[in-house]
């Protein structure tokens, strides 16, 4: 499938995949943009299953548009249980275990794509765990959760890392995500939007300008 959309003039294309995945199949989107030299590719993971998040989320949607913009590839997913991926929630671990297959598959299909990793809410926690495990050249954290079993990583993330959240998140106290990252080793970057929600209404431009931001300054040309 090749579209067009308004915000950009490239043209682009979308690729429906289904992938076996560790409790069956796990329904994927693959998006590139189309005439470029592609430096990378991003595996995005959704908020909470339980609480409606799919890939299909408009946040996953806004890190994936800025993505596209500086030439990364995109691959969105559903967690098992979520959309056509096969198989039940499992708080968290199970997740884990898709998000790591997702990754093994782009370095078994695309084996020179440099590889980034990002996320949002309770995807952002399943996202720092697998770059803990994987070891990315970036990670794209958006307001993470810490009731995630993901946020008790053994092995920090030492790749550049961005988290953007907001002020007015009424889900997650950004003073606990501050105080959080102070026991990290390696900190990241972490951009407060002064005007944003959990779901950052009305904020999204200013979220995609930021994660752009972060990915001009850090990635390999």
């Amino acid at each position: 499938m090749i579209w067009i959309t308004g915000e950009m003039s490239k043209i682009f294309s979308t690729k429906n995949l289904m992938i076996n995945g560790p409790s069956g199949a796990i329904e994927a989107i693959l998006e590139k943009k189309d005439d470029v030299n592609l430096l990378g590719v991003i595996i995005i993971c959704h908020p909470h299953p339980l609480f409606g998040g799919t890939m299909q989320n408009k946040v996953v949607h806004t890190i994936s548009r800025a993505c596209l913009h500086k030439n990364l590839m995109v691959l969105k997913f559903n967690f098992r249980g979520v959309g056509k991926s096969q198989g039940a929630f499992d708080d968290g671990i199970g997740e884990l275990d898709d998000a790591i297959h997702m990754i093994n598959y782009v370095q078994i299909h695309y084996p020179k794509m440099p590889i980034w990793i990002g996320g949002f809410s309770f995807g952002a926690g399943i996202a720092i765990q697998a770059a803990s495990i994987k070891a990315p050249i970036g990670l794209i954290s958006v307001a993470p959760s810490l009731s995630n079993p993901a946020m008790l990583i053994k092995n920090e993330p030492q790749c550049p890392w961005l988290i953007v959240h907001g002020a007015q998140d009424e889900l997650i106290d950004i003073n606990v995500i501050e105080s959080w990252c102070k026991g990290l080793q390696v900190l990241p970057e972490i951009i407060i939007l002064e005007e944003a929600t959990h779901f950052f209404h009305g904020c999204l431009i200013d979220l995609r300008i930021k994660i752009e931001s972060f990915i001009k300054l850090n990635i390999k040309k």
